[in-house]
């Protein structure tokens, strides 16, 4: 900024109280502006300005680890993202699951929800056959179902999640072989050795269950994590099975355990 005599119109420096050229008395208002403008920040605006850098760094940096931890997600290529359905994942953070529009579910510790459901419904623990003859440890985590839709588009049934350190121990050929030799041959529909998300082996088998005058056809899977294996099934009654197969069999190819970061 150029500060100039307001009678002659010659330059002046802020600090002349006078015009050295005419003799004119300056404007005390003009040179205290123009010393204003070249004044240095004060060291209170330096510390202000300090601050809300660091604090931006800070957040930056806080938001990078957390992204860092967060668990790892792989999206199936075969089932796309599909409308009004919805991704679950677990308060421990440990597993996935995409589920149906108008289904709710289910953990096993928010408040008792999860065993009271599971003594209203004995289709739950007939589905669990011939696992829970088997080992002593199969755990429910997870349910989610839609047992009464409310449209003829809604898919019916149900999902479970559950968890034995004990089938840790048996390979995915072995629990088709344990299919094979505990389900009668007419209640066996198909039996098999897939690979999940990750390209791990796990069983699958797809068979009928009777839970007092109804019958349900019920997808089992075994799917192996670190901390036990998995059994993930998915029923809906056998009137419906034919129209609502394909459905069921995304649901469950959607079920990943997630991965810690790298």
């Amino acid at each position: 900024m150029t500060l100039r005599c307001e009678n002659c119109g010659q330059a002046v420096q802020p600090t002349d109280a006078v015009c050295w050229q005419c003799g004119w008395k300056l404007s005390p208002t003009a040179a205290d502006v123009a010393v204003a403008d070249e004044r240095p920040l004060s060291v209170t605006a330096v510390l202000v300005y300090a601050a809300i850098t660091l604090g931006i760094v800070v957040s930056l940096l806080l938001g990078f680890r957390a992204l860092s931890r967060y668990p790892l997600v792989v999206l199936d290529p075969k089932a796309p993202i599909k409308p009004g359905w919805e991704f679950l994942t677990d308060q421990r953070q440990t597993f996935t699951l995409e589920i149906p529009p108008g289904w709710t579910w289910r953990e096993d510790d928010l408040n008792g929800r999860l065993s009271d459901w599971l003594a209203d419904h004995p289709p739950v623990g007939a589905s669990l056959y011939p696992w829970n003859k088997l080992v002593d440890d199969l755990d429910i985590l997870l349910a989610a179902d839609n047992l009464e839709p409310e449209t003829a588009e809604q898919v019916p049934g149900f999902v479970l999640v559950t968890r034995s350190y004990r089938l840790a121990e048996v390979t995915p050929e072995q629990m088709t072989a344990v299919w094979r030799d505990r389900v009668a041959p007419e209640n066996l529909r198909a039996v098999s050795v897939a690979a999940d998300l990750h390209g791990e082996a796990k069983g699958t088998a797809v068979l009928t269950i009777s839970s007092g005058d109804d019958e349900w056809v019920c997808r089992q899977e075994g799917v192996a994590g670190r901390d036990g294996r998995y059994l993930v099934i998915a029923c809906l009654p056998a009137t419906l099975y034919e129209a609502h197969a394909p459905e069921h069999e995304i649901l469950l190819s959607s079920f990943q355990l997630l991965l810690p970061p790298s």
